[in-house]
């Protein structure tokens, strides 16, 4: 999704119109209406200031891309200096994790209370099956439904409302 339609998304979440959001962030509403059309887009001050605007981190509004092993790990071991992530998963009988069964979590229980609430819709999707339903219609229908409930969750997730405390391990 590109950055005019995640504004328009998130300012739509926060029932906000653009003159509201043009008002609370000090951004001209013809320069929302551009950004959301994607006839224009924002600099980086412009998207902190909307993104403040609408309680969220303008970190919300790229798409970091993950899409190799070390991509990952490198993420993770950026997320493990500020949160202190922790490991661990079932052993096999040399006493080392067995890969498929890796879980996480960190030493910050909001983060960890985030997290279990994303997994809570993760699983529901993942445990969406088409013999649950009497029609392919409606197994698209209840997939759709859960999948668009989980962005709005994650968003939700994202409300930088909730400020999480974090220090840098030195």
């Amino acid at each position: 999704m590109d950055i005019g339609n995640k504004i328009k998304e998130l300012r739509t979440m926060r029932k906000m119109s653009q003159k509201q959001l043009s008002e609370l962030s000090g951004v001209s509403e013809g320069a929302i209406r551009k950004y959301e059309a994607g006839t224009r887009n924002p600099k980086q001050s412009q998207l902190k200031l909307l993104a403040n605007a609408m309680g969220m981190d303008e970190f919300i509004f790229f798409d970091i891309v993950v899409d190799t092993p070390a991509r990952i790990m490198s993420l993770l071991y950026l997320l493990d200096d500020y949160l202190d992530f922790d490991f661990d998963g079932e052993k096999d009988d040399d006493g080392c994790i067995i890969p498929q069964s890796i879980c996480t979590k960190t030493e910050n229980s909001q983060v960890n209370e985030r997290l279990a609430k994303w997994s809570i819709m993760k699983s529901a999707i993942r445990n969406t099956k088409r013999e649950m339903y009497s029609s392919e219609e409606e197994y698209e229908f209840a997939l759709s439904t859960l999948k668009k409930e989980c962005e709005d969750v994650k968003l939700r997730l994202a409300d930088s409302n909730m400020v999480i405390t974090v220090e840098k391990k030195l």
